[in-house]
Order: C-alpha cells, then sequence, then structure tokens
C-alpha cells in the first residue's frame, strides 16, 4: 500500500514532562505508513502533512540492570490513536481497537500503561512496535513517547505537580466566590465582577491543562481539548485586560481591540497549540501591562502595587526553556491574584473613607447651604419689607409673604438632595428674585438661555451666584440681573453664568464664602471632573462652570 510521506510528530517528554525516576525512553525509532519501508523517525519533520490511517512505530530499548530488578516494570505509552504493542515481537497489550477504516476503529485513550513480565523486563536490549490507527485525529500524527520504569514511577508520572496545581483550583474558587459575593451584596462595581469572573477562568484553565493527568479522555478529544484551553487563555486575558481597565481606567476601546487583534493572530497563525496559548496570553499581560503602565505614569492610587506583579508574569515568557504556560504562568498568576486581593481591600477601605468624607462634607455643605439661605440680615430686611408693605399695600404684601413662603417650599424640597434638576434649581432663584423685587421695590429679571431643564446640578449653585451679583453687581443697570447661558464643548456641559458690575469695580468678589461653596458642592457631585473660571469680562462678572459628567434624568 503506496501512501504520501507524512509528518510524525515526537514532541516526548516537552508536551507531558513524563520521566520522573529511573526510567528508560524509546530509542533507534522508525516508523512506517501501512506496510511500507521503514523509515528514520526524524526525516519526518514537515509539520504540515495531514495523514489518516494505519501506521506503525519502531524502536529500542535498553533495559539497565537495575531496572530490571525493580519489582514491577511497566510500560507507559503515549500516542494519538488506538494502538496495539508488540514486545520483542509479542502482543502485550491494546489500547482500544486499531482499525482499518473509521468504523471498526475503537477509540482508544490519550495514555496508556502496560505492564511487562519478568521475562520482557529482562535486562538488556528490547524492541517495542505499535501498530497504530487514527482515523479519529483529525489528520494528525503524533506520538508524545514511550518510556519503561518502576510502576510506582510511571503510575505517579506528574502526580506531584498536577496535585500542587490543582490545589489553586480551590483557592482560585473561593476568591470567585468571594468577590461575586462582595458585588452581589456589597457594592455593585464592575471590578469585583470582572475579577470574580477572571478567577473562575483561570480554574476552568488550571483544570483542562492538567486533566489529562487525572482523567483517561479518547485520544480525539485530545485536540478540543487544547482548543479550549486556548479559548479559554483568550478569555482570562480579556479579563484581566477589563479589570486593569476598570480599576485605573485607560484607552479602553483602543486596549480591547488591539488585544482582540493580537490574540487572533496567535490564534490563526500559529501551529503549536502551546504557541497559540503563550501567544494570546503575552498579548493579554503585554496589553495589561502598558494600561497599568500609564496610570502609574498618571500616579493613580494602586497602579503600582498591580504594576509589580504584572511585570513578574511576564519575565519569565521571555525565556523560551521556562515552560512558561504549564508551570510559572499559574505560580505567577497566583501571585498577582494575591497582589489584587490586597489592592482591592486597600481600594475598598479608602472607598469607605472617602464615602464617611463625603458624608460629612455633605452635612457641612447643608449647614452651609442652610446658613447663606437663611441669614439674619436677609431674615431681617425680608420681615421689614413685609411690615412697611402690609402697612402701605396689604395685597402687595400679601404677594410678597407668598412669594416668600414659596422659596422656603423650594428650598425645604432641595436641602438634603445631592443633585437637582436645573428646573428646581431656577424655580429657587425666580422665587427669590420675587421675593428681592418686593424688598428692593424694582422688577428683577433673570435670563436664561439654551438650558437643559432636566441636567441635574448640585443644589444652591445658582441661587448663591445669584446672591452675590444682588450683593456686589450693578443693580440699577436695565436688563437682567444675572444671564445663565449653557453650551456643550466637546462632550462637556459648560454654564456661563454673567452679572453687570458698577464701573471701575473689575473684582466684585474674591474667594469669598459663596464661590467656596459652589466649589466645594461641585468636587463633591463631580470629583475630579469640573473646571470653574472667574473674572471680569468687559462691564460684566463671569462664572464659567465645565463639568465633564451631568446625569439627566
Amino acid at each position: 500500500m503506496s501512501l504520501k510521506p507524512i509528518f510524525l510528530g515526537l514532541l516526548f517528554s516537552t508536551s507531558i514532562g513524563l520521566i520522573a525516576g529511573d526510567s528508560e525512553s524509546i530509542r533507534d525509532m522508525r516508523i512506517s505508513l501501512a506496510d511500507g519501508p521503514w523509515t528514520e523517525a526524524r526525516q519526518f519533520q514537515l509539520r504540515d502533512e495531514v495523514f489518516t490511517g494505519l501506521y506503525r512505530i519502531k524502536g529500542q530499548f535498553n533495559l539497565p540492570t537495575e531496572l530490571a530488578a525493580t519489582e514491577e516494570v511497566v510500560l507507559f505509552v503515549s500516542v494519538l490513536g488506538s494502538f496495539e504493542a508488540y514486545w520483542d515481537g509479542a502482543l502485550i497489550g491494546r489500547n482500544g481497537k486499531v482499525g482499518a477504516n473509521p468504523e471498526t476503529e475503537v477509540e482508544g485513550n490519550l495514555f496508556k500503561i502496560l505492564p511487562l513480565t519478568d521475562d520482557q523486563a529482562k535486562a538488556g536490549s528490547h524492541e517495542l512496535e505499535l501498530r497504530i490507527s487514527n482515523w479519529n485525529g483529525a489528520g494528525k500524527v503524533r506520538f508524545y513517547g514511550a518510556f519503561v520504569g518502576p510502576s510506582d514511577d510511571l503510575y505517579q508520572i506528574k502526580r506531584g505537580e498536577t496535585v500542587f496545581f490543582m490545589s489553586f483550583v480551590g483557592f482560585f474558587c473561593a476568591v470567585a466566590l468571594f468577590y461575586l459575593l462582595f458585588f452581589l451584596l456589597v457594592e455593585r462595581h464592575e471590578a469585583y465582577l470582572t475579577l470574580a469572573l477572571l478567577c473562575v477562568a483561570i480554574s476552568v484553565l488550571l483544570t483542562f491543562e492538567y486533566l489529562k493527568f487525572f482523567l483517561d479522555y479518547p485520544y480525539s478529544f485530545h485536540f478540543p481539548r487544547l482548543q479550549i484551553i486556548a479559548a479559554l487563555t483568550a478569555l482570562s486575558g480579556l479579563l484581566l485586560i477589563r479589570f486593569c481597565l476598570v480599576r485605573f481606567g485607560g484607552p479602553g476601546r483602543l486596549a480591547m481591540i488591539c488585544s482582540v487583534i493580537g490574540m487572533t493572530y496567535y490564534f490563526v497563525f500559529e501551529k503549536g497549540y502551546d504557541g497559540k496559548s503563550f501567544g494570546i496570553m503575552f498579548t493579554a499581560l503585554l496589553v495589561s501591562g502598558l494600561v497599568v503602565f500609564l496610570a502609574v505614569r498618571q500616579s493613580k492610587k494602586g497602579a503600582l502595587t498591580v504594576f509589580i506583579p504584572l511585570v513578574i508574569c511576564i519575565i519569565p515568557s521571555l525565556f523560551p526553556g521556562l515552560r512558561f504556560m504549564d508551570t510559572y504562568f499559574f505560580l505567577s498568576f497566583v501571585l498577582l491574584i494575591l497582589v489584587l486581593q490586597v489592592e482591592m481591600a486597600l481600594h475598598a477601605r479608602n472607598q469607605g473613607r472617602a464615602m464617611r468624607e463625603s458624608q460629612l462634607r455633605s452635612v457641612i455643605l447643608k449647614h452651609e447651604l442652610t446658613k447663606k439661605h437663611i441669614q439674619p440680615h436677609f431674615i431681617l430686611n425680608t420681615l421689614t419689607s413685609v411690615v412697611e408693605w402690609i402697612e402701605e399695600n396689604p395685597l402687595t404684601g400679601i404677594r410678597m409673604i407668598e412669594a416668600l413662603a414659596d422659596e422656603f417650599r423650594i428650598f425645604n424640597g432641595i436641602i438634603d438632595v445631592g443633585l437637582i434638576p436645573v428646573s428646581q434649581e431656577l424655580a429657587l432663584c425666580r422665587a427669590h428674585l420675587e421675593v428681592m423685587s418686593f424688598t428692593l421695590d424694582r422688577t428683577l429679571e433673570l435670563e436664561v438661555a439654551d438650558l437643559d431643564q432636566a441636567e441635574q446640578i448640585p443644589p444652591g449653585i445658582f441661587h448663591t451666584l445669584l446672591e452675590n451679583a444682588l450683593t456686589h453687581g450693578d443693580l440699577e443697570r436695565p436688563g437682567p440681573i444675572l444671564s445663565i447661558r449653557r453650551e456643550q464643548e466637546n462632550h462637556r456641559t459648560c454654564f456661563t453664568i454673567t452679572n453687570p458690575i458698577r464701573p471701575g469695580n473689575g473684582h466684585p468678589f474674591q474667594e469669598g464664602t459663596g464661590l467656596a461653596y459652589v466649589k466645594a458642592r461641585l468636587e463633591d457631585s463631580f470629583p475630579d471632573k469640573w473646571r470653574i473660571e472667574v473674572g471680569p469680562q468687559q462691564a460684566s462678572w463671569q462664572v464659567k462652570i465645565t463639568l465633564e459628567a451631568i446625569r439627566v434624568d
């Protein structure tokens, strides 16, 4: 039967890291396609060849006297296919059933251990021949190795390392459960949910990585398992990047697009699955490191704490000789998760402290708003005006009392609220102007332009600037006593508030209690996302408030 020469992969201990003791590996290997001539295995290095069918492998073992004296000697074979094993020409066992076609083949497992008798395990040279069919191997030919050694050694292959790394599954699951409950019961912050999902993804990745050492599965599942590992690696990497973006900010869309492009490149063009997983995770670590590095440059809290373990994760990947994805990645990732836990705990503590400070600041601001609105001289002047109007014109006096009641009614409704609609703030300002119009015995007007009545702003900021205009502005000039204009600039909302000032009075007020209150309110409602500019503009005094984030109800 004449068949095209194919690639026979020789991954040996690189893939399964087998020998841990006095085991002997197969040597002087030859392969044969069905009944063709024996050929040196090392000649088949064409990784793109595809073959499905029957083939044979033959090789030599040289068993030393020490190994032959062992009580129980076994043969360990790992091959992508069903096989019959012949030792010195005698059949010693099967893995599944070799078939001449897909219908007659019974799938074997990826690993198979066959016992050798005392006569078969004598010291000296022995020949192993494997007759293999790989109808369910998707055209891939892989021989991962054959080893002869003590049963205690080969039955425990990778057992210690597997138990060690699988214990981390419990650690990652515990961390995931903690942050999931924290997200559900304490604070609905995306960072906690992302960290929980990241730990779940790493747990499943670890399980599939070491699945081959504690679960016998059919050889046809081997490459689907490697595809699942590559997909889980990509998911874990994207979750890591997302966590860094949520926690520290940055060019989120650009980072995710670049990550997906890089991971897709490795998944499509890298031939080996170890290379796929390595390239995908290296891309994720590199992008995450860049995101956190930008946060370090911006002196963001916690960024340096996270950046150091990310660097520790990346460094082992720079040395090709290390089994990065099998060993060092999981070890370094445990360190990274531990550091992330510490950083998130510190972040939660700082958030709690900031919340308490915010609550205290809110109480102080509430007190300031009350003190500013119910000033003794304002109450005395207003009551005096009420008495005068009642004596001179009772109907006007009643209207003034009603206007004052409206103002206090609106004020009472906003005093305990952090943000109010612009419409409510304007209603407070107009009510105050109506009261002051009676007090000053002249009509005072408020001018507004392009305001969105539903936008949310801190209570009392326009009212405070109105009080400043009434105190320091030019009340004799015709026209509105205060003008409020809204503009949109590059996704920022700008409020420009102007009032006329007397000639020669270029600085009617500086950093007084009114402006200090406005700044405190802005910082409380829009931390680090506001800007205020104050100064004279021709014959007017102008206050420009710029907000980077504003809500609309």
